[in-house]
């Protein structure tokens, strides 16, 4: 099964996942960009809800440059990254 890696945020993005999932038969882990403060259910980011609501895994780091967000990531071993409206 191949693994994926979604990477998105906004509504623009959130298309791109049932297709990608349907294509190639595999979950996602869904890097997110991290909600603003102060955000309650309804202002958290589009990709986080619309997974939330599938029960997929959302993952959020603050940034990709820390190395313990990179190590998370590289710990999902995907054998490909979808990006689509990231950050």
């Amino acid at each position: 099964m191949t693994r994926i890696v979604f990477m998105g945020t906004p509504e623009f993005a959130v298309p791109t996942l049932p297709s990608s999932q349907i294509t190639l038969r595999s979950p996602a882990c869904l890097p997110s960009r991290t909600d603003l403060p102060g955000a309650d259910s309804h202002h958290r980011p589009t990709v986080k809800r619309f997974s939330q609501e599938r029960g997929l895994p959302v993952f959020q780091p603050r940034t990709l440059r820390e190395e313990a967000a990179q190590a998370q990531l590289a710990a999902l071993r995907p054998d490909v990254i979808v990006v689509a409206a990231y950050g």
